[in-house]
């Protein structure tokens, strides 16, 4: 049977299919120009590539593993105190606890047109025992969600101690939180999130202003930055860009407060990873 007000019908269908502009725009509004305290993720043809891939071959037949379908390599682990400094903005002399960018690498002749490579550089802020070796042919990051950012976190968990070794910076990748955003006005990546131990570790609770958390004194203490550059332009096809990034910062008190509860136990830790055929490619940026 049709429906008795074809108009209302569809616009009710309409409310479930239209996705919702909010998040998308509010992710938007943390974009800033690029922070030139990141270094750019390496180009094809770069030492650190086969570097990263003969030591993946040698645990592979060390270990008996089939080949990773990427390669990924700590390039320095550090004191989280060398984390960087936010030199300029709303943001001067706030700390970078985490970054992630991703950077596209054009294909070189006679490499195929469509031959388009993905370089990516990671910076994060973890627990890590020392002379702890676990871990570092991955990530720093730990698979999270969004919704870290707009759900309070009940304190649960009120002497947690850093007794083990693990991320405190998650990345959404699922996107589960994010709907059918991705298809609509679309979302930008990668999107880095605080964990909930994080959260319960600064005290931390959502404010106002989307992808920022307030401290337990309602003070602005931790943030995302998000970043696009090196755009490709020409005649021919609509600008696109090549480099995408986003950062966490925190505010220098916040700073003091993770670096007195990890008693020595945190780390910073920079890696790299990418399509295992940047080993074998042309240098090009």
């Amino acid at each position: 049977m049709p429906p008795a007000d074809p108009a209302a019908w569809e616009y009710a269908l309409a409310c479930y299919l239209v996705n919702d502009p909010s998040l998308p725009l509010a992710i938007e509004a943390t974009r800033q120009p690029r922070p030139n305290i990141v270094v750019l993720p390496p180009g094809s043809g770069a030492p650190i590539w086969t570097h990263a891939r003969d030591t993946a071959r040698a645990q592979n037949e060390q270990q008996g593993r089939s080949t990773d379908p990427d390669l990924v390599i700590t390039v320095e682990t550090s004191g989280a105190e060398s984390c960087d400094t936010v030199q300029t903005g709303r943001f001067r002399r706030w700390r970078v606890i985490g970054s992630a960018e991703e950077h596209l690498i054009l294909p070189v002749w006679p490499e195929k047109d469509d031959q388009i490579r993905k370089s990516s550089r990671d910076h994060a802020i973890e627990l890590r025992q020392p002379n702890d070796s676990a871990g570092l042919s991955s990530p720093p990051f730990t698979s999270d969600t969004v919704a870290n950012w707009f759900m309070s976190t009940p304190s649960l968990l009120d002497n947690v101690a850093p007794n083990t070794g693990l991320p405190l910076i998650g990345v959404d990748l699922d996107g589960d939180a994010l709907a059918d955003t991705p298809f609509g006005l679309g979302v930008h990546g990668p999107l880095l999130v605080p964990t909930v131990l994080l959260k319960l570790v600064l005290e931390l609770r959502p404010a106002e202003e989307p992808f920022l958390l307030r401290d337990h004194d309602a003070v602005p203490a931790l943030a995302m930055v998000t970043w696009r550059s090196d755009y490709e332009t020409s005649r021919y096809h609509f600008p696109w860009r090549r480099t995408s990034g986003t950062a966490l910062l925190v505010s220098p008190d916040t700073f003091n407060k993770l670096l007195t509860w990890g008693r020595g136990r945190l780390a910073i830790r920079e890696v790299v990873h990418g399509d295992p055929s940047l080993a074998e490619a042309s240098p090009s940026s």
